[in-house]
């Protein structure tokens, strides 16, 4: 009571429930599964689905007053693989997790694994990233998680060992220039580029001649 539900995948719910959910929201009240009794409660509620609901109510399976009822104020999330900014710092945030539910030492990211989280799709969205973190965390034996350790395309890109680096400003220009160089493919144009890593377009350009990679104008 006086707090929020999120009830996540609104879409999957039975014809029944949607029913049961619409006399909630109107009356905030409901019954326990096997009480005798009506408790009336003041939340603030908090649905999501993947899902194209306006469709699903053309098509009969999701119902009209529901939909309305719910959607009061619409937030639209673009997948994670177009939220370049949130991907790395989601990781680092489900990398502390997994370790603190399989109880054990802290572990990090290397920055090697940085390109390929950034570079890879996913298809699975935030879910997919969680999995594939907490399966480093328990599968890696080190307290650094490198490439090899994530389930995710493209993790054979070239290690950069520690040995290897002269400098800090040595180690971001070769993990700019290797990150730039295998999103281009997909994203063929500094425009493109720019709104994939949320940074401005002259930046990107920039970029792109100080690495010499193909297309910069």
């Amino acid at each position: 009571n006086q707090g929020t539900v999120f009830l996540d995948e609104i879409g999957e719910m039975s014809p029944y429930l949607q029913a049961k959910l619409l006399r909630f929201l109107s009356d905030g009240s409901f019954r326990r599964v096997g009480g005798d009794r009506e408790v009336k409660v003041n939340v603030r509620i908090i649905s999501a689905t993947h899902r194209n609901l306006e469709q699903m109510v053309a098509e009969g399976t999701f119902r009209e007053d529901l939909f309305y009822r719910l959607n009061v104020l619409n937030l639209q999330v673009p997948p994670l693989r177009d939220r370049g900014q949130d991907i790395l710092m989601l990781a680092h945030f489900f990398m502390q997790q997994a370790c603190t539910q399989i109880q054990r030492p802290a572990c990090r990211l290397t920055p090697a694994t940085h390109s390929a989280m950034l570079a890879n799709p996913w298809p699975g969205n935030v879910r997919q990233l969680q999995n594939v973190i907490f399966r480093a965390a328990a599968i890696c034996e080190s307290n650094l998680v490198d490439i090899g350790d994530l389930d995710i395309a493209g993790t054979s890109v070239s290690r950069t060992h520690e040995g290897d680096v002269a400098s800090l400003e040595q180690a971001v220009g070769d993990f700019e220039r290797e990150l730039l160089q295998r999103l281009y493919t997909s994203y063929p144009s500094t425009r493109l580029l720019a709104a994939r890593l949320h940074t401005s377009h002259t930046a990107i350009a920039q970029r792109l001649r100080k690495y010499g990679i193909p297309g910069k104008t």
